[in-house]
């Protein structure tokens, strides 16, 4: 597969191309499935989770499927009420900074079990795939699923959380230390269901200091990709993080398979700096050119692709999700001006 090869830093006629979020919101064809079944439903069912995944597969023909879920699911298994507010995002009850941390969680065993349905899910879709597509299975990384479980939702700057790691760091390290055992477990369900790679991504970790960092997210991510990289057949491991450019030497620490580039970040000069170590890297076209003149679009992605092309080990991609208001004409151009490259 292509998206494999590329993933394993060997050379490949063009990048492979996938775009995150590209299931979903800003289709058609999702629109009226969500007019029907509500988002967590449509999640919670395998059947309709495989059918939204197919969605942009059968309309674009990217080189990969991404499986149609959410991170913080792992944090509704855990016991927390997962629930989406339109224009406001998700909101989860408790919040655990009104809690005595972990004491209201369940245990990793029984918030394994109640996941099930995801990798039913995946072994729906991998029936349905084109054997040349790859399919990517994701969780949230620790320190960014604890963040919404302890903020009860999204925050622009953590505050509170941010005052627990200072005031209170041993619950706050029970917290991530049981989301990152449910995650592994998670990851590896994925594994068993045939997924042929694998993201974490950590939204918040670009909020943090570099010694926050390697406190809360290096040791926590480390160990999900060393336990991955040692389960069943490898799969390659993808760390996306918002503000990747300020710590991608650290993130490199953690020894990933691709290194997932946001907008913002020097992506040639990533890859440039690795040296010998062989990670590929992913991204980072900003999801706003989406929205430009198609000629302007179609002349930025030739230009990043010709800046790696030195470089093996290239999966092209936005720096972040699609927009829910983009339109899909654009994505379809987006995916064939990769898939014409020469």
């Amino acid at each position: 597969m292509l998206y494999l090869d590329a993933a394993r830093c060997l050379e490949t006629p063009r990048p492979p191309i996938w775009i995150m979020r590209q299931a979903g919101r800003y289709m058609p064809v999702y629109l009226a499935l969500r007019d029907r079944y509500g988002f967590m439903e449509m999640i919670h069912n395998p059947e309709l989770a495989a059918t939204v995944t197919m969605q942009p597969i059968d309309a674009f023909g990217p080189d990969a499927a991404i499986l149609f879920s959410d991170i913080l699911v792992v944090a509704e298994a855990l016991g927390q009420t997962l629930t989406f507010v339109e224009k406001k995002g998700p909101v989860l009850m408790p919040s655990l900074l009104s809690t005595t941390g972990t004491s209201v969680l369940r245990d990793p065993e029984d918030a394994l079990s109640r996941l099930a349905y995801v990798p039913q899910a995946i072994r729906l879709i991998r029936e349905r795939l084109p054997r040349e597509t790859a399919l990517i299975g994701f969780s949230g990384a620790p320190f960014t699923v604890a963040c919404y479980m302890m903020e009860g939702g999204s925050s622009p700057d953590l505050k509170a959380t941010k005052q627990m790691m200072v005031t209170n760091p041993d619950t706050f390290r029970q917290i991530i230390e049981r989301v990152t055992v449910v995650t592994i477990g998670y990851l590896k369900s994925q594994v068993d269901a045939g997924v042929h790679a694998l993201q974490l991504f950590d939204t918040w970790a670009g909020l943090l200091s570099w010694e926050d960092f390697q406190i809360w997210i290096l040791p926590f991510v480390s160990r999900i990709i060393a336990e991955l990289k040692t389960y069943g057949p490898k799969v390659p491991m993808t760390y996306f993080c918002k503000g990747m450019g300020g710590f991608y030497p650290l993130a490199l620490d953690m020894a990933p398979d691709v290194l997932g580039c946001d907008w913002q970040s020097d992506i040639v000069g990533i890859k440039k700096n690795m040296g010998i170590r062989p990670i590929a890297v992913q991204g980072n076209l900003d999801p706003m050119l989406l929205y430009a003149p198609l000629a302007v679009l179609r002349e930025r992605a030739n230009r990043l692709i010709a800046s790696l092309r030195p470089y093996p080990g290239h999966i092209f991609n936005l720096g972040h999700g699609i927009l829910p208001d983009m339109n899909p004409a654009h994505v379809k151009v987006l995916v064939d001006t990769v898939k014409a490259w020469k």
